[in-house]
């Protein structure tokens, strides 16, 4: 069935539509560029240990810590980063359990391009401050 519509205006309609998804492919792709990418989600760590955890991102940011666990478990340093493109933090291992951290970046020439890249932390006991009591020499008998 046609339409009343030449081949040759077909071939141009399907070029043009080409044409524009392409151009809103381009413009999806360089607006998710500038999004600052979350690094790892989880982490373990040992008592008393640090762990570095990274935010990178295309552009110059703010990064803060705006969901902060219980920090007699773990801790984050500093809370504060300003102006740059990744937001390095150090993680440092307090006392065994597990906890959550929320970080916030904020691009800074811009008031609504921002998120939030959230860290589930689980910390270790050290291994050598474990101490194990020595063998009962009375243990297996009768």
């Amino acid at each position: 069935m046609s339409l009343g519509i030449p081949k040759v205006g077909t071939r141009l309609f399907a070029l043009a539509l080409v044409s524009v998804l392409v151009g809103l492919w381009v413009a999806v792709s360089s607006q998710t560029a500038l999004a600052h990418y979350c690094g790892v989600s989880y982490i373990q760590v040992m008592e008393g240990r640090q762990f570095p955890y990274e935010i990178t991102g295309a552009q110059v940011a703010n990064f803060r810590v705006t969901g902060a666990g219980d920090t007699s478990i773990a801790t984050v340093w500093p809370e504060e980063i300003w102006v740059t493109n990744n937001g390095q933090f150090s993680i440092t291992g307090v006392s065994p359990g597990t906890v959550d951290f929320t970080f916030l970046w904020e691009n800074s020439n811009t008031t609504n391009d921002n998120g939030e890249c959230w860290l589930r932390v689980q910390v270790d006991p050290d291994p050598e401050s474990i101490t194990v009591p020595p063998p009962n020499p009375l243990d297996g008998r009768r």
